[in-house]
């Protein structure tokens, strides 16, 4: 009879145990769902604020005719990747400037774009300067210009290869996972 008692005192004591185990795990599981939400909505309204940073100088200044939403949303996924929208940024290694993160190459070819666009053969008219690069607008028109011309169709794939001809698949693969979360704080907006 005292082997039964102590049997049934042990395992009483061994399902409050893991009862109690249980209840932490939940407890604790709760608390991580609670800061994952609230980093996400973080995270949300940082992305927001990126957003209605660039809209005066991307929507805004766009006609109304040529504007496209998901062009749009991809322009914002390349400069988060590229600089985190920060219109001064430097990469010291490449010599990449910029909210695009333009090299000095791009900005001559945008010239020789914008150049055979306007049927200007002689006297190559340079309306792009290397410090072009540090002004938003400026780099939008440059990656429009190169992106009209060799890109018409907007195609998301060749404007990552043209932005960045060296890139590896790690690199469009983060652009569309900007995109998408772009994409998705619009379709809540």
């Amino acid at each position: 009879m005292k082997n039964i008692t102590v049997f049934l005192l042990n395992f009483l004591i061994a399902i409050l145990f893991f009862a109690l185990l249980f209840v932490s795990i939940v407890k604790i599981s709760l608390e991580v769902a609670k800061y994952t939400v609230k980093d996400d909505r973080i995270e949300f309204a940082i992305l927001k604020q990126k957003v209605n940073y660039l809209e005066d100088y991307i929507i805004n200044l766009t006609p109304d005719s040529i504007f496209n939403k998901e062009w749009f949303l991809f322009k914002l996924a390349l400069i988060q990747v590229e600089s985190e929208f920060n219109p001064n940024a430097v990469n010291k290694s490449s010599g990449a400037s910029g909210i695009y993160q333009i090299m000095p190459v791009y900005v001559k070819e945008a010239n020789r774009l914008n150049n055979i666009q306007y049927s200007i053969d002689n006297n190559q008219l340079a309306i792009f300067t290397d410090s072009c690069r540090f002004d938003i607008y400026q780099s939008n028109q440059m990656f429009e210009i190169i992106n009209k011309i060799r890109n018409s169709n907007k195609s998301f794939q060749t404007a990552i290869k043209l932005h960045n001809p060296t890139a590896e698949s790690w690199y469009g693969n983060r652009v569309m996972y900007w995109y998408n979360k772009f994409k998705l704080i619009s379709e809540q907006l």
